[in-house]
C-alpha cells in the first residue's frame, strides 16, 4: 500500500523507467524517472535511475545534477 507521500502511481513510472533503462530506451527512461520523482521526490532508487539513464543518453548536465541531488538528499545511502 502506498503512503500519502508516495502514491502508487509513482511506482508505475519507476518500474517503467527500470524496464526502459534495461532495454536501452534511455531517453524514455529519463522521462519516466523524472515523473516518478515528481510524484515521490524522496525516492532514492528513482533518483539513481534518473542519473543512470541520463548518463546513458549523454545528458551530462542532467547527470551531474542528478548525482549531486542524490549526494545532498541521501548522504547516508552513499558510500
Amino acid at each position: 500500500m502506498a503512503s500519502r507521500n508516495q502514491p502508487a502511481s509513482f511506482k508505475v513510472h519507476h518500474k517503467l523507467g527500470e524496464a526502459q533503462l534495461k532495454n536501452n530506451l534511455s531517453t524514455a527512461a529519463v522521462a519516466s524517472f523524472e515523473k516518478a520523482i515528481e510524484i515521490a521526490p524522496g525516492h532514492f532508487k528513482s533518483a539513481l535511475g534518473l542519473a543512470a539513464a541520463a548518463e546513458q543518453t549523454g545528458q551530462w548536465p542532467k547527470v551531474e545534477a542528478a548525482y549531486q541531488k542524490v549526494l545532498e538528499t541521501y548522504p547516508e545511502q552513499v558510500d
